[in-house]
């Protein structure tokens, strides 16, 4: 085969594969994401719940704060909890969370 050939041959060849990888990422774009689809199910798993004085107690917290809790383990203890000073701090929507700080520094009972 003579050099002509070749090299028309090589560019056919590199022109389908950019065409296919350009076709490949187009189709790919528009798919959701895992952690899109963890953050429905989140949403909708997620109800309002306030600590228990009982719970309160066991976590050296004074009860009379009201506290939302926004996580809780398998075991069913309180993960993420948050301080409520009023009704607008009620979280409805947990993708609204931002960065939450642990331990607040809440005031602890006496």
């Amino acid at each position: 085969m003579s050099k002509k050939i070749k090299i028309i041959i090589g560019s056919f060849v590199g022109i389908f594969i950019i065409g296919f990888l350009i076709l490949f990422f187009l189709t790919t774009k528009d798919k959701p994401t895992a952690p899109a689809s963890q953050s429905n199910q989140a949403t909708s798993n997620f109800s309002i719940e306030f600590l228990s004085p009982a719970e309160q107690a066991s976590l050296n917290i004074s009860p009379d704060l009201k506290i939302q809790v926004l996580e809780r383990s398998a075991g069913g203890a309180v993960k993420v909890y948050k301080v409520i000073s009023g009704e607008a701090d009620i979280i409805t929507d947990p993708t609204t969370i931002g960065t939450i700080s642990p331990r607040q520094g809440l005031p602890v009972s006496d």
